[in-house]
């Protein structure tokens, strides 16, 4: 009976002993574990050859302290590092929690789309696991790569939208569109404007709500919409016909680009001379007598890349009474590299006194400039007039004489 007794005292204190030894492990076992890992962001649209950084969120909602090693499984060919602002961007592999942190640990996932990278949607998959591997966590990030020129999609995205996919301009003119820039993220960001224009033509950016300002960035609230005008200045030379435009506008998390066409439209330019027609018409001067006309052919030549229409006439500076006729009136239509001519009749008044005049003719082509023309008439005495003169002085000389020969005879 003694025996059975010390046995089972052996027994119980042996069972005692293993419950102290093992009381600390039990609890550990039973201790809550779990780890909170997220983006705010999982879709994304980024162009390739873009590089895009996201922000990851990775909190300890257990009862102990874990050690947190982190792997990226992402397409191959891509460049994808976790980094913190702490480390100076230095590559992050392992992570401690501890229970209850203030502050859930920030990392950042920074990868580059390859150039070559093909329309369509890639993913990334970051995997925070516990040392003992009990506890895993994963982050998957869709990357969708748009067809060249279209624009991006997804939370963090910013949406272009043109008020005119084309609109004409002649060279040496300007022509602006108006781009609403939509930031369509959760969080304010700096967007850097550019623009793919062909050479001879120059582009400025203004926020439509000042148009004094030159700008090439904008920082923009998340969920608004700003109004940039891209203004584009075409050099004289810029040759007819059509060419594209991309405007883009990126931040350091995202990049979109719309497209817009502007057509060039031929300029015409007018080049004028004269054409000498007559013994009495030099070029730009001329003879004539009171109350006769002097022809001048004028030639209009379409020196430009457009046409030329309803080129018109007019006279500036005239002699009073002096009448100018042009025939034809006007040139109604002028292709590109041909001329015409005018006659450009200039009749001075009936009682014009001989000497040299000016008469400045103006070609006018609508919506520009015109240019001036100076015809110099020289106004001489009529020859008839020097006959009579000579008439009369023979005359009067007869007359003189044959007084004389009568005052000899008396």
């Amino acid at each position: 009976m003694r025996t059975m007794i010390v046995r089972l005292l052996v027994v119980c204190a042996g069972i005692v002993l293993l419950t102290g030894m093992s009381g600390p492990y039990a609890m550990a076992a039973e201790a809550k574990r779990d780890i909170l890992f997220y983006a705010d962001y999982t879709r994304l649209g980024v162009g390739a050859g873009d590089e895009v950084s996201l922000d990851l969120t990775l909190d300890n909602r257990g009862d102990i302290p874990e050690d947190v090693n982190l792997t990226i499984a992402a397409p191959e060919g891509w460049e994808a590092t976790l980094t913190a602002w702490a480390t100076k961007d230095a590559e992050i592999r392992s992570v401690h929690l501890e229970p209850d942190q203030e502050t859930p640990k920030k990392l950042t996932l920074k990868t580059t789309v390859p150039k070559t990278a093909e329309a369509g949607t890639y993913s990334i998959k970051v995997t925070a696991s516990s040392k003992d591997l009990a506890v895993q966590r994963s982050v998957e990030i869709a990357i969708e790569v748009p067809e060249e020129g279209a624009g991006y999609t997804g939370p963090a995205a910013v949406e272009l939208k043109s008020d005119y996919q084309s609109l004409g301009a002649a060279p040496g003119g300007n022509v602006e569109f108006r781009i609403e820039v939509t930031n369509k993220s959760a969080e304010d960001r700096t967007f850097d404007f550019a623009a793919e224009v062909p050479a001879l033509v120059d582009v400025q950016f203004m926020p439509a709500s000042d148009r004094t300002k030159q700008v090439s960035s904008l920082n923009i609230k998340a969920g608004e919409t700003v109004t940039v005008i891209m203004k584009l200045t075409l050099g004289a030379d810029v040759p007819p016909g059509p060419f594209k435009v991309k405007f883009s506008a990126a931040s350091k998390e995202t990049r979109a680009e719309t497209e817009v066409q502007v057509d060039v439209k031929g300029k015409g330019s007018m080049l004028l001379g004269t054409i000498v027609g007559s013994e009495n018409e030099q070029a730009l001067n001329g003879k004539t007598t009171a109350g006769k006309a002097v022809h001048f052919t004028l030639v209009v030549k379409n020196n430009g890349t457009g046409a030329l229409n309803n080129v018109t006439f007019t006279t500036t500076v005239k002699p009073k009474d002096w009448t100018v006729e042009f025939t034809p009136a006007q040139i109604n239509y002028l292709a590109p590299g041909e001329s015409d001519t005018v006659d450009v009749a200039i009749t001075p008044r009936a009682k014009a006194i001989a000497g040299d005049y000016r008469v400045q003719v103006v070609v006018r082509n609508p919506g520009e400039s015109g240019q001036n023309v100076d015809f110099r008439v020289q106004v001489e005495t009529s020859s008839k007039w020097l006959w009579v003169a000579v008439v009369i002085i023979v005359a009067v000389l007869a007359a003189l004489f044959g007084v004389f020969l009568w005052l000899r005879r008396r």
